[in-house]
């Protein structure tokens, strides 16, 4: 709520006039969710702009794999731990690039 309501909200019609493109690591465990929401402010200003929203970092379905590959800490060497509540991968840039490539505007 607050990289929508707060950064973006107030902001969201100089954003679009000045033809600003906003990247943001948003949205948490449910990006869909904050594109929805940005999408609606987006509406609410009689505006249109282009939302994407990258996936693909949650490996949390690949925990048990990983464990049975012998996968640890880089810097502890530790094992997973019996209790993991969120996985995620760095993607890098190119996921983000291509979505502006696309004509994404947040």
């Amino acid at each position: 709520p607050d990289f929508v309501q707060v950064a973006m909200a107030p902001f969201i019609k100089d954003i679009h006039k000045k033809g600003i493109r906003v990247v943001s690591n948003a949205g948490g465990v449910n990006p869909h969710a904050c594109a929805l929401a940005l999408q609606e402010v987006v509406k609410k200003a009689d505006l249109d702009m282009k939302i994407a929203v990258v996936t693909g970092d949650d490996i949390m379905a690949e925990k048990e794999s990983l464990k049975k590959a012998g996968i640890t800490d880089l810097e502890s060497g530790r094992s997973l731990p019996d209790t993991v509540n969120s996985m995620n991968v760095y993607l890098g840039a190119r996921p983000i690039s291509r979505a502006l490539d696309h004509g994404a505007d947040i």
